[in-house]
């Protein structure tokens, strides 16, 4: 699972903007989740924050990337934002690196930021830059979403390696379907150590690597 995927708002509304030729093509455009997918993205942020919080909605959210105006999704930035704020929910595009945080409240600029939507490759806000933000999450200061937690045990690609040991899995107890279905689906992952790295080496020409943290993008 990616927690941190990029394209859903860029994809709605390319598919709004696609036009039925003829009546029997109109009920699949009208039917699209892109006729709801506004409404849906916002009741997710507020269920989001009434897991965490309770009740009532998040006042600022803040949509945080390294440098967004520089990252080649900030158009989806733009309508992410334009997005919430049409569904009531008050939204501002922040560099990571200009939020604050006291030890009680994450700001940015002075206002309080009840909610982060993370688009941050930085999964465990390990980075020096990304401090304020660690410290505010690991304080309960904020709701982040996606958050480290969720990447974790979603999302982190050593998960792979346990997820492709069929062996494992069957000590484990998993059902055989469910080991069918993994082995279908997930190539056999292994994880780079230096009892296995020369032979890894050796053999390079035949694999895929890729960072255990990062994004493949770059890294792979």
């Amino acid at each position: 699972m990616n927690t941190n995927a990029g394209g859903g708002f860029l994809n709605a509304i390319l598919t709004r903007a696609q036009r039925a030729c003829c009546a029997q093509a109109e009920a699949p455009f009208e039917a699209s989740p892109a006729a709801t997918f506004g409404a849906k993205v916002a009741s997710m942020f507020i269920d989001e924050w009434r897991a965490q919080r309770g009740r009532g909605q998040p006042g600022l959210i803040a949509i945080i990337d390294d440098a967004p105006e520089e990252q080649h999704l900030y158009p989806e930035f733009q309508l992410a934002k334009a997005l919430l704020e049409a569904h009531g929910l008050e939204a501002v595009i922040v560099d990571a690196g200009a939020v604050n945080f006291d030890e009680s409240v994450l700001t940015v600029g002075g206002r309080p930021i009840d909610l982060v939507y993370n688009r941050l490759v930085d999964f465990a806000f390990d980075e020096q830059r990304h401090a304020a933000l660690r410290a505010a999450y690991i304080a309960d200061a904020v709701v982040v979403t996606p958050n480290p937690y969720l990447h974790a045990i979603f999302a982190d690609k050593r998960n792979l390696a346990l997820l492709s040991d069929l062996e494992g899995l069957k000590k484990w107890g998993l059902p055989p379907s469910d080991i069918v279905a993994l082995a279908g689906g997930i190539p056999r992952t292994v994880v780079l150590s230096t009892g296995n790295a020369d032979a890894l080496w050796r053999d390079r020409r035949h694999l895929f690597f890729k960072p255990a943290r990062g994004y493949g993008s770059k890294a792979a």
